[in-house]
């Protein structure tokens, strides 16, 4: 190594040293510069704030001074008709002239007796037409009494100069102001003058305002003098603006505002003298930093020379010599002083010519301690993923049942594999204590899976276990939460005591909800019953497994509890088949009845609160009845429920999560292929008669010498064909479709009424009791007498 590393060691620092103070520089003057001026606004708003209470004293004890004067009955001689009234006016301008005495803010303070318009003030007596304020009485008297201090308004007497003052106006009596006023003029000369004695004049100033923003008066000695018209002039509001308003207080009692700020640029000046005392102290402090660089750098220079020398020693990438490199910084300065000058000269020559072999030495100790960083991170790295893997493994072990541990053995393995998160109490923590196992499923997964890349998910899924964990420290219990295969994840949740599944379940309701606000997506949490022990795990995972199956029922975004479930709902599915049959039949038939039969299966399978097996199950057999139905209708349409709706229906039965999603796209595929094959039957030109044909049936079942040959007759058709275009319309022949007709209504009959079935039968077209028993039978494959007693028991259990 030559002198040129001494060089660029050094030289590296210079930028440092000139850059960072003067980046120092800036931030202190625009930190100290915003934080004075914060301290300046604050200190100015508790001052405002002072001010605005002193003014809110002056005004409210002049007012509760006119109370007082006027409640006493100091001035009832001076309205009074019987008394001396000169006597009275001299009394009472004595009392007027005593009160202007006692507070200095008053500039004039008279009396008005409304009975002759006499006005008497501390100077003056006479009539209301030769009164200076004459105009001010007048406009008072045209409406209410105000009850707040006036606006500012000018004032003269004769041979004087005008004055602004703001004017306080008391009836007399107070509430009425029947037989007079008193009127109070405050001089705002003087609340400049108190203002000013408050704050001084050199560095602060006070603009007052009035509750409708307009300038009353300012401190400052380039403001004029409070006139009303001259503080409103362009020149007033430009001297006023110049000087910068740093806080604002309203006062509640008159409604003015009191604004207070800094005159000038005295700010400025005081930020700028500090300015400049800094910067003489960095460049200082510059200057010692380079001198200390330089030392810092030749001081540095020589140990760096021997690391260097002991790495060209060894062979480069071993272990070997990554060792002698730790060694070899480790060096002390003594073994260097030992060396002689001789040695220490052919040393120098021979760095010179390992430099001109290797441009940069310090590649070298790069590459070295970067292979011995990546060894170890490495192996830190494996050692982790097969803890996590080891994790996981014993955990799916635990819930399938594969291995059934001890409480020993529990403590023992999970503290190892660092399984649990959580406080909890230390006995919960040395015991297995009670637990609860629940499953987290995302709902819709193939949306889910779709929405977001491989990455995402598995940050979404890392968020989702973290998630878990936070909420179950936060109620003190213990966690253990892990991904399995499937895309679920399972929770081990531990307790010391109470209610384990109601804590649990409100852990669980915490995150379905923190899921729902933070991410895209919604969870399903299922849990099964209380465990009392690490050997029953496997047990309390079949319980959240079963639990999670009755998700299509109740939908996702939810909390299952097994304890919860109402059992034994599925044991009667008599009345779900018979309106899947009773769904296919009129599908098939184009009777607009489907749909309302649809809502009612629909209701009937919400009600049921079916695990997604059977749920499955009885949706494939709506599928499969209505394929029978449809296989019986002419080629055409038969054809196209085949080749098109039954592929679609199953593929709809296969992907679905829950009842609620099932239910709009079997509704829709329905609502589609019925308005297809309404087109179709629509398209033949037999169709509108055979629809007529339909129509007539309904109409006179009952009927009993109702007959093919009748219809065929009636519609002017040979029966061959009449039955042959029945057949290819409606699946099944004449007869048939007849005795379906009368059946039904039959049913309808035994089920509503207690008519006789004789009577039934003859109502629905049978001329003999034995003609209905058998066709009854044959189509609802139990007697007429069976079918009414088992409707009356089934309608006894609703």
């Amino acid at each position: 190594m030559s002198r040129s590393w001494f060089n660029r060691l050094t030289f590296s620092y210079l930028p440092i040293l000139v850059v960072v103070p003067a980046i120092l520089m800036i931030l202190f003057f625009v930190g100290s510069s915003e934080l004075s001026k914060r301290e300046t606004a604050r200190a100015n708003e508790v001052f405002s704030r002072q001010a605005v209470q002193s003014l809110d004293y002056s005004f409210r004890s002049i007012g509760e001074m006119m109370n007082r004067e006027i409640t006493s009955g100091e001035f009832s001689s001076f309205f009074s008709a019987s008394e001396n009234p000169y006597l009275a006016a001299d009394e009472a301008s004595r009392r007027l002239a005593r009160l202007k005495l006692t507070n200095p803010l008053i500039d004039s303070i008279y009396v008005y007796r409304l009975a002759d318009d006499a006005v008497l003030s501390n100077l003056s007596f006479g009539r209301l037409a030769g009164f200076p304020d004459r105009d001010f009485l007048q406009n008072v008297l045209k409406g209410p009494i105000p009850v707040r201090w006036s606006e500012p308004r000018e004032i003269s007497a004769f041979g004087e100069q005008p004055r602004t003052v703001v004017t306080l106006v008391k009836g007399i009596p107070l509430l009425t102001g029947e037989r007079g006023l008193m009127v109070v003029n405050v001089s705002l000369d003087s609340v400049r003058e108190l203002l000013r004695e408050m704050i001084g004049q050199e560095t602060s100033f006070i603009h007052l305002y009035t509750a409708d923003g307009a300038l009353m008066l300012g401190t400052e000695t380039n403001l004029p003098s409070a006139d009303a018209d001259q503080l409103q002039s362009g020149a007033s509001r430009a001297a006023a603006e110049s000087n910068r308003e740093l806080s604002a207080v309203s006062s509640a009692y008159t409604g003015w505002e009191i604004r207070g700020g800094v005159i000038g640029d005295s700010l400025s000046q005081i930020l700028t003298g500090i300015w400049y005392v800094w910067i003489g102290g960095a460049a200082l402090i510059v200057l010692l930093g380079i001198g200390w660089a330089v030392f810092v750098s030749r001081r540095n220079y020589e140990p760096v020379m021997r690391l260097l020398e002991r790495l060209e020693a060894l062979p480069p990438g071993t272990a070997q010599a990554a060792a002698a490199l730790t060694e070899a910084a480790q060096i002390s300065g003594e073994s260097q002083t030992e060396k002689s000058g001789e040695q220490a000269a052919g040393e120098r020559s021979d760095r010179r010519v390992r430099r001109a072999q290797s441009a940069d030495e310090f590649a070298r100790i790069e590459s070295t301690l970067s292979a011995m960083i990546a060894r170890a991170e490495a192996d830190r790295q494996r050692q982790r993923e097969d803890i996590g893997y080891r994790r996981r493994e014993f955990f799916r072990e635990l819930l399938d049942g594969s291995r059934v541990v001890g409480a020993e053995e529990w403590e023992a393995e999970t503290t190892r594999l660092e399984a649990e998160r959580g406080t909890g109490s230390p006995a919960q923590n040395a015991n297995f204590g009670r637990a609860v196992v629940g499953l987290l499923e995302i709902d819709r997964p193939d949306e889910f899976n779709r929405a977001y890349s491989e990455r995402s998910r598995e940050l979404l899924r890392y968020a989702l276990a973290n998630a878990a964990g936070e909420l179950a420290e936060g109620r003190g219990a213990r966690i253990w939460a892990e991904w399995l295969p499937g895309g679920r994840m399972g929770l081990l949740l531990r307790f010391a005591d109470g209610n384990v599944v109601s804590q649990a379940s409100g852990i669980a309701q915490e995150l379905v909800i923190w899921v729902a606000a933070h991410l895209k997506c919604t969870v399903t949490v299922a849990l099964g019953d209380e465990l009392n022990g690490p050997e029953e795990i496997a047990r309390g995972s079949r319980e959240a497994d079963e639990a999670m199956g009755y998700k299509s029922s109740l939908g996702g975004a939810r909390v299952i509890a097994r304890k919860d479930l109402r059992k034994g709902a599925a044991a009667e599915l008599y009345g779900v088949l018979r309106t899947i049959r009773e769904l296919a039949q009129a599908y098939r038939l184009g009777q607009p009845e489907w749909k309302e039969q649809l809502e009612e299966l629909l209701g009937e399978l919400r009600a049921a609160l079916l695990p997604k097996d059977d749920l499955s199950g009885l949706m494939n057999v709506l599928a499969y009845q209505l394929l029978r139905e449809m296989m019986e209708l002419p080629g055409e349409v038969k054809e196209l429920w085949r080749t098109e709706a039954a592929p679609k229906l199953s593929a709809a039965l296969e992907h679905f999560d829950t009842l609620d999603e099932l239910e709009p796209a079997v509704r829709s595929l329905l609502d589609e292929y019925a308005v297809r094959l309404r087109l179709l039957r629509e398209s033949r030109s037999s169709h509108v008669t055979l629809r007529e044909v339909r129509a007539f049936i309904d109409a006179n079942f009952s009927d009993p010498n109702l007959s093919l040959s009748l219809i065929a007759d009636r519609f002017e058709l040979s029966s061959s064909y009449l039955s042959r275009l029945f057949k290819d319309a409606f699946g099944e022949n004449f007869v048939d479709y007849l005795a379906g007709v009368r059946i039904d209504s039959a049913k309808k009959l035994l089920k509503e009424t207690t008519d006789p079935i004789q009577d039934i039968a003859l109502r629905v077209g049978y001329a003999n009791y034995m003609s209905f028993s058998r066709a009854f039978k044959k189509i609802a494959s139990t007697t007429p007498g069976e079918y009414r007693t088992r409707s009356k028991t089934e309608s006894g259990k609703e």
